[in-house]
């Protein structure tokens, strides 16, 4: 039967009456998106047999009819929507997906044929999450029951697939069951750290308390976990904080390991492989660990397997999805409309120039009777400018009592002529990843409710994040989507990937029908049109690729060292430092991925070179080395030897602002910043002048100073000391720092938060933690001293704020809790060990405008 209907449905797809209903559909909905109106009806005739199409393409097992017959049901709905014929198909059509959130989109439902009544009941029956309240559809169903009792498991599908629903069921299940203690989920960023373990909360509460079950996220816990009590534990954790969580002596095994956005182990950049590290050590340390990937639009999501010599029959790859995108082509050079249909374009006639003539004019008219429109931009900086071009075109708006509280406190926590604060004014907002916690989270909130029309976004915002978009506009800078003449250049494929998840994300599972994407090119083509041809696309790990095409280079680095800190250079210096330690870890070189590759291609001198080298850092940690492998060898051979002979006397001081000073002039000279980190230190004829600004800056964060404070300080500084400041990247656009200038307060304060996010809390953070972890190897832990790098990352020294911040709170939030709720904290050995939920929530409720920030992080929390 399924082999007659499959070539039923494949007639139908390429019929040529059935392309031309197609089209006339797609067209009707186009003109109503597009302003202009219903000139378009299909006849009786055509109703009835587009009916008729739809049905027998969802009668298929291929996913490619499937979907299609999703996306023609949803084009009808606006136009159909209290038709009983339309009802009663769509109705069977979701019953035959397992789409059961979506049958609750209907206005109603109409009775079903007796099989498909029997369909429907089966899967009420077979289909049922593990809390037994929602249910799976057909392909999240299939992937769920096969990868649940595997050891490794790989799978991709359209970003609208809900992965992420797939996710927390998967860990719900592991919750119910208890038969895990150490969960570990890896995302991209701190970012969707707060995202996720927001989100785990809200959905798991009363279920993680009944089983002993606690969210952290951050590794400096890992030693206060005692792995023989009943509790039960979840890390959600970034790369890095992998890292150093499995640097600690003494972690806890890792039962299972769950790698999130793993398509960026494809990324052109360090922090790819920093993930790749992380894992290797973790399947290395905790061989009996269960490992998952889950990544968007892989065609070979296998590939991750075999990168870690994992049974690679273990994956699964749809194409199905829940949602329909439509996506359309808006050129404002030529005026034009095209919608894109699998690569094919069909030309929308006669549209307003209003919708395709400008860009943010085009965004207006398309979003201004809509909500959820999000407007991409590749860059923190193209975001806010590109929505404060947008503000200016648009009229003033009627601020709800939300708006009010969000503008208020945005006032108080940042700055008042924070661009943020004044755009918020007209229903606009900006979000990326530099944005302290507690203003993302005001963001995504009022997104969320829809008193926010149009948010100007980074990535940050589309990955992972759950987000009720229905529209998304793509205008990037030059180069993000563009793909290379090469049809193998490394970044290719990653960028197709990046596309499709950004794209997947327009249009809500179990809240609408469909989503819309408009990619708007020009005469600087930023959209590629090769990437629009197909959704998915075959992934090469960035070591991989890097090895095969660069073993020359490889060779040199090896032999010689990097020739400069260049971005190729460096990630070059990374994989060779990782041959070089693999020498080390691994006797069989079969059980590492790298050396391996090289034994496989004949390539020895690699190997003998890395064993020389290895040779010269032997007596350094491998603890450290194996942590630390984007750091130069030869530094950390250098630093090793200088602590070696008195390692007490290079014990971090007291926190200070000349102790702070004088530790980074050590730095300075000893991590060779002149050369490989040259933010931090000056070009001017004043060595220390950029130093001394970390030093205020570090000073200032890691005391527990409030943001506000930390900006208001920093541009009095800069207007008392008659300063520059730059304009745009261009080193001709320096200006006099004028602190009546809103465009230079906003300059300066996205560049203060850029520095706390990006060197504060990553750069240096990275630095204090290597130094320190040398200094644990002579002193051992208890005499080691203080860990700057733990301050840094959380911005205070109190433990408890710390322990808060760990559960998932901000930096704020944690700090007016320490400072004014700590009455309603257990607190054993000056660490935090619980918190009296409903005290603290009804204490902070008695001035509800002042603590709104607050109670709402707090009830967040399980």
């Amino acid at each position: 039967m399924n082999r007659f209907g499959n070539k039923l449905a494949e007639d139908v797809l390429v019929d040529g009456y059935f392309k031309e209903l197609n089209e006339k559909i797609i067209l009707l909905y186009s003109n109503s998106l597009f302003g202009q109106g219903n000139n378009i009806e299909l006849t009786n005739k055509e109703f009835s047999d587009i009916l008729r199409f739809i049905d027998i393409l969802s009668n298929s097992t291929e996913s490619i009819a499937r979907n299609k017959a999703y996306s023609i049901i949803s084009l009808l709905y606006d136009s159909y929507k209290d038709d009983e014929r339309y009802l009663r198909v769509a109705y069977a059509v979701f019953i035959k997906l397992g789409l059961f959130a979506s049958s609750d989109l209907l206005k109603d439902k109409a009775e079903l044929p007796f099989d498909r009544e029997l369909e429907k009941n089966i899967k009420l029956e077979s289909h049922i999450t593990p809390d037994g309240k929602k249910l799976f559809t057909d392909s999240q169903y299939d992937l769920f029951t096969k990868m649940f009792s595997a050891n490794c498991f790989s799978f991709s599908g359209p970003t609208s697939m809900g992965k992420s629903f797939l996710i927390q069921k998967f860990i719900e299940k592991q919750i119910i069951d208890k038969k895990v203690k150490i969960l570990v989920v890896i995302v991209p960023s701190r970012a969707l750290i707060t995202q996720f373990s927001q989100e785990l909360h809200a959905e798991f509460g009363d279920l993680l308390k009944d089983n002993n079950f606690k969210i952290y996220t951050n590794s400096n816990v890992v030693k206060s976990i005692n792995v023989e009590a009943e509790e039960n534990n979840i890390f959600v954790l970034t790369p890095e904080r992998l890292h150093s969580y499995l640097s600690q002596n003494g972690s806890p095994s890792i039962d299972i390991l769950f790698v999130d956005e793993a398509h960026k182990l494809t990324s052109n950049d360090d922090r790819a492989i920093t993930e790749y590290s992380a894992i290797d050590i973790a399947l290395k340390k905790f061989p009996k660990m269960r490992v998952f990937f889950a990544s968007p639009n892989i065609a070979n999501p296998e590939t991750f397997l075999k990168l870690f010599h994992l049974s690679e029959s273990n994956s699964y790859s749809t194409i199905e999805t829940p949602v329909s995108q439509n996506f359309y082509l808006i050129d404002t050079s030529k005026s034009s409309v095209k919608y894109n249909e699998g690569g094919n374009y069909i030309e929308l006639s006669k549209i307003n120039k209003k919708y395709c003539s400008d860009i943010l004019n085009s965004i207006y008219k398309i979003g201004e009777s809509r909500d959820s429109n999000l407007i991409y931009c590749n860059s923190p900086r193209l975001v806010v400018d590109n929505a404060k071009e947008f503000y200016d075109i648009l009229e003033d708006v009627e601020q709800c009592d939300e708006i009010k509280r969000a503008r208020r406190i945005i006032k108080d926590y940042i700055h008042d002529e924070y661009y943020l604060r004044k755009f918020l004014k007209k229903g606009v907002a900006y979000h990326h990843g530099k944005l302290p916690q507690a203003v993302r989270n005001i963001v995504e909130d009022l997104f969320r409710k829809r008193k926010i029309k149009f948010l100007f976004s980074t990535s940050t915002l589309l990955e992972g994040v759950n987000m009720p978009i229905r529209n998304i506009f793509i205008i990037p800078g030059k180069e993000r989507f563009k793909t290379a003449k090469d049809a193998n250049n490394i970044n290719n494929s990653s960028k197709s990937i990046n596309f499709w998840n950004l794209a997947g994300r327009a249009g809500r599972f179990m809240k609408e029908f469909s989503g819309n994407v408009f990619c708007y090119i020009n005469s600087e083509n930023t959209v590629s049109l090769d990437i629009l041809k197909k959704e998915q696309t075959k992934a090469t790990p960035i070591v991989l690729t890097r090895v095969q095409k660069n073993l020359k280079a490889i060779e040199e680095v090896l032999k010689n060292g990097i020739k400069d800190t260049k971005k190729e250079q460096k990630i070059l210096e990374y994989i060779a430092n990782i041959i070089t330690i693999d020498t080390m870890r691994f006797d069989n070189y079969n059980e590492s991925f790298l050396l391996r590759e090289f034994v496989k291609l004949n390539h020895d001198k690699i190997i003998e070179l890395a064993k020389k080298n290895a040779d010269k850092v032997k007596d350094v940690p491998l603890s450290v080395l194996t942590s630390y492998k984007s750091l130069s060898l030869k530094i950390q051979r250098e630093i090793y030897y200088k602590i070696k002979d008195n390692p007490t006397q290079f014990k971090l001081p007291q926190v200070g602002y000349d102790n702070i000073l004088s530790q980074l002039e050590n730095f300075q000279e000893w991590y060779e910043w002149k050369i490989n980190e040259k933010g931090f230190c000056s070009s001017n004829g004043n060595p220390n002048a950029r130093l001394k600004y970390w030093a205020f800056l570090m000073n200032k964060w890691i005391s527990d100073t409030p943001l506000n404070l930390i900006i208001n300080e920093r541009l009095e500084r800069k207007h008392e000391r008659g300063e520059d400041i730059w304009l745009t990247r261009d080193p001709k656009s320096s200006v006099l720092f004028d602190i009546d200038n809103p465009l230079h307060i906003n300059i300066e304060i996205n560049s203060l938060l850029e520095d706390i996010e990006s060197s504060l809390r990553f750069k240096l953070e990275r630095y204090f933690n290597h130094y320190h972890q040398l200094l644990v190897h002579f002193l051992g832990e208890e005499k080691a001293g203080i860990n700057w790098a733990t301050y840094l990352e959380y911005g205070t020294r109190h433990s408890i704020v710390i322990g808060l911040q760990n559960i998932g709170l901000s930096r704020h939030t944690a700090n007016t809790i320490f400072k004014h709720f700590k009455k309603h904290l257990i607190i054993e050995n000056d660490l935090l060990s619980g918190y009296n939920k409903g005290q603290l929530l009804k204490d902070m409720k008695r001035d509800k405008k002042k603590y709104y920030v607050e109670i709402d992080e707090v009830s967040k929390l399980a």
